[in-house]
């Protein structure tokens, strides 16, 4: 339920933007790709992560504040280590359950 929501969100995300076929193969993208990817991509990809990494039974809820605090984590941890791969940086802030 909750990765779907992330998707959701996402896809709303998408929807108000210029149509652009693109995908990003998170395990294959670097933090240097990470810190220069848009704003808008980057806020895509973290509200991506946090459904990924969260449990099934977790309650539907999209928070904005976590989100923010894990884009932050993220890029700090990407800016320090640019040729660490972006799930390595993801795995350690996200804690995967």
């Amino acid at each position: 339920m909750n990765k779907l929501i992330a998707i959701m969100a996402t896809a709303f995300l998408f929807a108000a933007s210029p149509a652009h076929a693109q995908k990003i193969d998170l395990t294959k993208m670097t933090c240097k790709q990470f810190i220069e990817t848009s704003a808008e991509h980057a806020f895509a990809i973290v509200t991506w992560l946090a459904g990924y990494y969260s449990d099934e039974d977790d309650p539907a809820i999209v928070d904005f504040d976590k989100i923010k605090e894990a884009s932050e984590k993220i890029s700090d941890y990407c800016r320090k280590k640019p040729n660490d791969e972006f799930m390595d940086a993801a795995d350690e802030i996200m804690e995967k359950k």
